[in-house]
């Protein structure tokens, strides 16, 4: 998957619960952030391309990491609303929304909100696990393994279902994204049938790759 497709899956999740409408936007946003942690271990190609090799897929791709990586930052972004602060600057560069968006409905903290965000953002990133298990392959490619219990074993797991480089769960994800700008009102049922069309497309096209 690619990181807009791991970032989409895990927006449009949180959307389809109607989270957004109690605790506001910034809920879906910590769970679009929080589906891109995994790949923090891509950073290995700084170092050199063994390590790469060794590391990626591994090092931030195993529930152990994922899921403590989402609740750190789940907890980091309630308690500090930096996606909040985030989200204001970038609205001085960018044209007023057609509707007023509710960032966060909550001023203060709560036990509740801290549970909430930390189960949120680590479902998030797990969902990353669970797309690459589905993407992989392709284009003359072997597939790519992920150690999901390392670093306590290091078995590999993967179902490929969609090759690498095939864009149609990007053109489903973008349909929906644009569905919802033009119906903002509805955008828990646009969710709703998004993640449908992908587990969909998915499931057709894993018959076809096989």
């Amino acid at each position: 998957m690619s990181p807009f497709e791991h970032a989409m899956l895990a927006v449009n999740g949180c959307l389809a619960t109607r989270l957004q409408e109690k605790w506001g936007w910034s809920i879906a946003a910590v769970a679009g952030v929080s589906a891109l942690t995994p790949d923090w271990d891509g950073l290995t190609l700084l170092g050199s391309g063994a390590l790469f090799a060794q590391a990626h897929r591994v090092w931030g791709h195993n529930l152990v990491a994922a899921a403590s990586i989402g609740v750190l930052l789940g907890l980091i972004d309630y308690r500090f609303d930096v996606l909040g602060h985030c989200g204001r600057r970038l609205r001085r560069w960018l044209p007023d929304p057609p509707r007023p968006v509710q960032w966060r409905v909550e001023q203060h903290r709560s036990v509740r909100g801290y549970l909430l965000w930390s189960i949120v953002a680590a479902a998030a990133a797990l969902s990353h696990l669970a797309g690459d298990l589905l993407f992989s392959g392709g284009m003359g490619l072997a597939d790519w393994e992920l150690q999901l219990a390392w670093p306590f074993s290091p078995r590999g797991w993967v179902y490929p279902m969609v090759p690498w480089g095939d864009v149609g769960v990007t053109l489903v994800f973008a349909a929906g994204m644009f569905a919802m700008l033009r119906r903002p009102a509805g955008v828990t049922q646009v969710a709703r049938v998004t993640l449908i069309a992908v587990a969909l497309y998915v499931l057709v096209r894993g018959f076809c790759f096989a």
